[in-house]
């Protein structure tokens, strides 16, 4: 073989090694994480709720003027509110499916009573209850069969028609936090002074806990079978064999809100922190940035799970699509959901991330429309030369895409703007506009008005 052949023969070698490393060339092991997914400013959340990662429903209520009941749907791409026309906070939520789904609260306002809306796949609208008491969770079996507790030992049942009283145990006075069951005829619901209650179809009967373990206020109930149910608050995981109750020791003194898992060996316990069990230990998990504490913890498998500040953060654990291996080489191309990242030279393997959220700009001209979410791009790459992306965007939200810019932060001291014009062309077919930004600062899709 020729010296000139075996050069040719090398390099073929090497290209194709080169185009199996690339991303979206080959399959690259992914660990799911938690990361942020968003950040829903002027809102207190509660609960978390879907019936899949593109059908997601958040609640909770605005806390900017009027306290209003507010929704929040993910449909996989962008959040989108809804403000529920009653003033008070909505606290739980759950459903059947897309159109069948109840959200339960109170009324923030003098004399305080109970709220229950219910979405039909196309709007949200009161219910009626019998009940003037706090509600803060619910859960149900069937679309017939719907449980909502609260405060005071209340206990409303919907039975597909309309929402009734249950009899509760006469000593119980405890304001209940979460239900949850396996089916009609096997209900957990738990409370402050460690109040559990179980329904066994006919009656609610209060169960026995542990003599040695303190009164707590517990917040959260699940089980991945009626022989293997959690409890927890404050910092106590209970477990329920199908027996007895008993403290699980070895654990941490966390203040814990909720809990979920997706099988006996895949449990998560939210609050001051998130615990995991991997069927032999709990450990505690990283959460990333979020300061806040967590009121629920919520998920569809082992690997799409959510979790909700008391604040507004909304964090979601999954194998990532926003972050990925950046190789080196020349015009390296990256393939993120909805975004495009290309660098000019890569000099350093690293990892890139991209953050998303619905965060608005004060520093926005007012002749500026943001068009979609906000991003920016994080990477522990070496590069050099131009960081190009191409963003796609939603035309229908558009009204003139001749006048579509992509803008990222660089303010200016001489012009005083805030906000560079990076965009190199636009394509008008795929709804992708392309340009220039900058590493570590936030750009989006502006529409001049």
């Amino acid at each position: 073989m020729s010296r000139a052949l075996f050069g040719l023969l090398g390099l073929v070698i090497m290209f194709t090694l080169m185009i199996g490393i690339l991303p979206g060339c080959g399959e690259v092991p992914k660990t799911a994480t938690w990361h942020d997914m968003v950040k829903l400013l002027w809102a207190s959340l509660g609960d978390v709720w879907g019936t899949s990662a593109d059908n997601l429903y958040v609640v909770g209520y605005s806390i900017c003027g009027e306290e209003h009941g507010v929704v929040y749907h993910y449909d996989g791409k962008t959040w989108s509110k809804t403000i529920i026309p009653v003033e008070g906070r909505l606290r739980g939520i759950w459903g059947t499916s897309a159109n069948n789904v109840f959200a339960v609260g109170y009324t923030s306002k003098e004399p305080v009573h109970s709220i229950i809306v219910h979405y039909d796949g196309n709007g949200w609208a009161q219910m009626s209850s019998p009940s003037y008491d706090i509600l803060r969770a619910v859960w149900g079996s069937s679309a017939k069969d719907v449980f909502a507790v609260g405060s005071f030992g209340t206990i409303l049942h919907y039975d597909g028609i309309g929402w009734h009283e249950e009899d509760v145990p006469g000593r119980v006075y405890a304001h209940l936090l979460d239900v949850w069951g396996t089916s009609h005829s096997d209900v957990f619901a738990v409370g402050d002074k460690g109040t559990i209650l179980h329904y066994d179809g006919i009656d609610w009967k209060e169960m026995d806990i542990p003599q040695d373990v303190t009164k707590p206020s517990l917040g959260g109930v699940w089980g991945s079978s009626s022989s293997d149910v959690y409890a927890v608050g404050g910092g106590n995981i209970l477990h329920y064999d199908g027996v007895s109750w008993r403290e699980v020791s070895g654990v941490a003194s966390y203040g814990l809100s909720s809990i979920w898992g997706s099988s006996s060996n895949d449990v998560f316990a939210a609050g001051s922190k998130m615990l995991h069990y991997d069927g032999t230990a709990w450990a505690e998990m990283d959460i990333g940035n979020c300061s806040f504490n967590l009121n629920t913890v919520w998920g569809l498998e082992s690997t799409d799970v959510f979790a909700i500040g008391i604040g507004s953060c909304i964090l979601h654990y999954a194998t990532r699509n926003d972050v990925a291996n950046t190789p080196v080489g020349p015009n390296v191309r990256i393939d993120f959901t909805g975004v495009v990242v290309s660098f000019g030279n890569v000099t350093k393997e690293g990892t890139t991330t991209i953050d998303s959220g619905n965060c608005t700009y004060s520093a926005v001209p007012s002749s500026i429309q943001v068009r979609g979410l906000s991003y920016g791009i994080r990477t522990t790459a070496t590069y050099s030369g131009f960081l190009t992306v191409g963003l796609e965007y939603d035309e229908s939200q558009v009204i003139n895409e001749g006048k579509l810019q992509l803008l990222y932060w660089a303010p200016s001291f001489y012009t005083g703007e805030h906000f560079k014009d990076g965009t190199t062309s636009i394509d008008t077919v795929n709804n992708i506009i392309y340009g220039h930004v900058n590493e570590g600062v936030p750009f989006f899709v502006g529409e001049r008005l």
